[in-house]
């Protein structure tokens, strides 16, 4: 599962479970509510960059993350959408500053050093220009990367087609300049995860005494390391 699914994969995950709930088999749905008492303990602590991946499929965007929030069925769904949408629009204002930094710079180091002498006349025709100007131009309304990304209508879901994501974002790396830099940086992130028994079970502990002594910084190594070998291995293949 690539990052700009996963919020898409634990939605599908709940419906599965909220399904099984309310069947009619008593073993079957007693086994559902456990898993969703569990479900729910590390939904509410799930990395918010998950969901700000989603943000940037162009087949999803913003519309589609509310409408997945939405099917949740809990009351602190909008809640959470109004946190993600908050969350990415300051991170957003960072990646702008720095980037306007960077320009800035850039400019200064560019910069030319000659110097315009301007004569009375020169600035009597500049200001009776500038006048004419400003009173036959319409105000602009000027949108960042994320508005214009946001506004633009979303790109056409295919199912029969494989869309690759970071190919989109590279050919449309000039379009959204700052926004393309934080979809970089946001796929970067790999997805580890973790046997279902593990994280499921309701029949005790799978880790043994010795390795339930790990501390949860080594546990979380060991788990991150398993996962990114895999991954690699495919890759490989």
């Amino acid at each position: 599962v690539t990052t700009n699914l996963v919020i898409e994969e634990i939605v599908s995950i709940y419906h599965h479970l909220y399904t099984h709930r309310g069947t009619s088999n008593e073993h079957i749905r007693a086994l559902a509510c456990k898993m969703q008492e569990k479900f729910d303990k590390y939904f509410k602590s799930y990395n918010i960059l998950f969901a700000i991946a989603a943000v940037f499929d162009p087949r999803f965007e913003l519309s589609y993350l509310k409408y997945l929030l939405g099917n949740l069925d809990k009351p602190d769904a909008i809640v959470k959408y109004e946190i993600i949408e908050s969350t990415l629009h300051e991170l957003y204002a960072e990646y702008k500053n720095m980037h306007d930094t960077d320009t800035c710079n850039m400019q200064r180091a560019n910069a030319s050093t000659s110097t315009i002498i301007a004569t009375e006349e020169y600035k009597i025709v500049s200001r009776f220009g500038f006048k004419t100007y400003v009173n036959s131009v319409s105000p602009v309304v000027v949108h960042t990367d994320l508005d214009k990304y946001l506004i633009d209508p979303m790109k056409e879901i295919n199912p029969t087609v494989e869309f690759n994501v970071l190919s989109w974002w590279k050919t449309n790396e000039s379009k959204y300049k700052i926004l393309a830099k934080m979809a970089r940086d946001v796929f970067a992130i790999l997805v580890s995860t973790v046997a279902s028994e593990s994280a499921f079970s309701i029949l005790g502990r799978v880790l043994n005494d010795y390795r339930c002594s790990t501390t949860p910084e080594n546990v979380e190594s060991l788990i991150c390391t398993q996962s990114w070998i895999g991954d690699a291995n495919n890759l490989c293949e």
